[in-house]
Formats: C-alpha cells, sequence, structure tokens
C-alpha cells in the first residue's frame, strides 16, 4: 500500500511541476508576481486541507515548532533559489537545488537509524548521476560561475533538504499525528509570509502585476494549489513509514522523469542523447532504490 501511495505521489508532484512550469512561463515577470502567486496558492491549500479534514487534534508543540520553521524556512528556501538562477547557470542552480535529497537520506541512516542496503546506496548515487548527466550543457551555452553563484547555489540545496528533514522528522516524533495540521500551519505560515514581502516590496507601487489578471491563472493556481495539498499530506504520512532513501530520491527522481517525457511530448523539447541516458538511469536508479 505504502508504494502505492508512492508512485500517486508521483504523479500529483508532476502535475504540480507542470503547473508551476505553466506559471513561470507565462506570469513570473517579477518578485511581485512570485510572492503573490505563493500566498494565493499557499492560501488555497491551507482551505483544501481545512475542508477535506474536519476532525484536528489540540496542536502539540512540537508541531507548532516544526510547521512555523517549515512555512518560514520554504520562504526562505525559494528567495535564495531564485538568486543561485540569478548569479549563475539555470541548469547547474536546479541541479544543486536537486542533491537536497541527499540531506534527509543522510539523517534518517545516522540519525534515525534507519536501514540502507548497498544497492539502494548505490541507486542513490546512480540518481545523482542521473541528475548530473540531465543537467549537462555544453560549454559554450554555460554562463560563467561565481562564488556568489556558488555560495546561493549551496545555501538552496541546504534549504530543499532541510525542508524534507523538518517534515519527515515531524512525523519520526509523532508518527501519524497531527499531519494535517503540521501542513495547514507550515503553508499558512508560508502564505503570511509570502503576503508580507509581497506587501513590504512593493508598497506604493502602482499596480506591479497587470499581467496576472487572467482566468487561465485561476486554473494554473488551483492545480497547484490542490497538487500541494494533497500531495504533501500523502508524502507526510509516508514518511513516518518509508526509510528516507526510499521515499525521497524516488520522489524526486521519479517527479524529474515523467517530467522530462512530458516535456519532450507536449512542450516538443529535443531529446538529447544526454537526457536519454539520464531518463535510462533514473529508471534504473528508482528500481534499485525500492528493493527492500
Amino acid at each position: 500500500m505504502d508504494y502505492l501511495l508512492l508512485i500517486v505521489a508521483i504523479v500529483i508532484f508532476f502535475i504540480q511541476t507542470i503547473s508551476f512550469k505553466e506559471f513561470n512561463r507565462s506570469y513570473m515577470k517579477n518578485l511581485a508576481s512570485y510572492f503573490l502567486f505563493n500566498a494565493g496558492y499557499f492560501s488555497l491549500v491551507v482551505l483544501l486541507l481545512l475542508a477535506f479534514n474536519r476532525q484536528f487534534e489540540a496542536l502539540s508543540p512540537m508541531t507548532w515548532l516544526l510547521g512555523l520553521l517549515f512555512g518560514s524556512l520554504f520562504i526562505i528556501t525559494m528567495l535564495v533559489y531564485m538568486k543561485a538562477m540569478e548569479n549563475g547557470p539555470l541548469a547547474y542552480s536546479s541541479l544543486l537545488f536537486s542533491f537536497g535529497i541527499v540531506v534527509p537520506v543522510i539523517v534518517g541512516i545516522f540519525f534515525w537509524q534507519e536501514p540502507a542496503r548497498l544497492i539502494q546506496i548505490a541507486g542513490l548515487v546512480l540518481l545523482l548521476l542521473t541528475l548530473v548527466i540531465s543537467n549537462r550543457q555544453k560549454s559554450s551555452a554555460q554562463s560563467p560561475v561565481s562564488l556568489r553563484w556558488l555560495l546561493f547555489a549551496a545555501l538552496s540545496m541546504l534549504g530543499n533538504g532541510l525542508l524534507m528533514t523538518v517534515s519527515k522528522a515531524h512525523q519520526m516524533i509523532m508518527p501519524g499525528r497531527e499531519v494535517e495540521e503540521f501542513l495547514i500551519l507550515a503553508f499558512g505560515s508560508a502564505a503570511l509570509f509570502s503576503l508580507m514581502l509581497f506587501i513590504y516590496r512593493h508598497k506604493g507601487k502602482k499596480d506591479p502585476v497587470p499581467h496576472m489578471r487572467s482566468h487561465r491563472l485561476v486554473l494554473i493556481m488551483l492545480a497547484a494549489g490542490l497538487t500541494t495539498a494533497f500531495g504533501n499530506q500523502i508524502a507526510l504520512s509516508l514518511s513516518g513509514r518509508l526509510p528516507a532513501i526510499i521515499q525521497f530520491p524516488t520522489m524526486n527522481g521519479g517527479t524529474v522523469i515523467l517530467a522530462t517525457l512530458f516535456a519532450v511530448i507536449v512542450y516538443r523539447e529535443r531529446m538529447t542523447r544526454s537526457s536519454a541516458a539520464g531518463l535510462v538511469l533514473g529508471l534504473a536508479a528508482l528500481v534499485m532504490l525500492s528493493l527492500r
């Protein structure tokens, strides 16, 4: 049953990835649009969780602590990630960001004594190799890198890994309890922080987001909210039942593979030898990671 839910989560996060890509392609014009979009779909996540989960437990101090930590860390991580993309190569910024999966895996093995077979470790290494191959660019197309870019990219990787670790820590401490409460607090605080940043950075400016008046944007925001709400609910419940070395690499790798196939079929993006090799290696890595 856990593996079936893991597959469902991969499909949900794939749809989430497509909704984010559509927003970035059409509406990501400035930081104002980013903060406003975040505030909108985070608020929708909270409303959905409140609507579909009517029985709530009294919040424990640990849920308050980790929920608020997740919300604030999410905003900081995404801001640093954007800075990395502004100051260096897009492909390698994304690559280092994806390497954040290593953080919860290491924490799971050394702090929660989760089992890790040799074939799973090999699968993790192969998945990281997949990300490298899939993000290769010709040297002539690369932007020059700097120490500033490297700092932002490393911080975004660490932040991404800590986000996964914080959510797993909640379920390791409180297995099966206060899942919805944690998510409501996490995304509610993230929505509030996003709205505050939008108001603070654009106070007094006349209509910084005129391009966001669109019925299509409403559909994209609905897709982002629905997939974020239910995808994270499944992921959080699984984090207390599956080892990190299986859950996070499989979930992230599966999402990347589906998104790559979708980009080739729908967006007509060219499948290079590197991306094709990365796809095959990624599938092999996922099989190795799923073995228990």
